[in-house]
């Protein structure tokens, strides 16, 4: 991120493992612009597969965007 260029933050969890970061991303795109996400990653194994932990973060242009992912966390659709 670049100084004077603010980014509103909103963290995911309870994630289910076999949901794609990209499925999460689309359920919140209509909340505003999102700039970036991120969601950490397990190290692989015979297991895991390097999937994601079950959390994320992403992040929104305006506090306006945010605001609206945390309303609908709170009362979802």
């Amino acid at each position: 991120m670049k100084k004077g260029h603010p980014e509103y933050q909103v963290y995911v969890h309870n994630v289910d493992f076999e949901v794609t970061a990209n499925a999460v991303i689309e359920r919140f795109r209509h909340c505003g612009l999102i700039l970036r996400w991120h969601f950490p990653r397990k190290e692989a194994n015979r297991v895991n597969h390097g999937r994601h932990r079950g959390f994320g973060f992403i992040y929104f242009k305006t506090r306006e965007g945010q605001q609206r992912a945390l309303d609908m966390k709170s009362n979802p659709p």
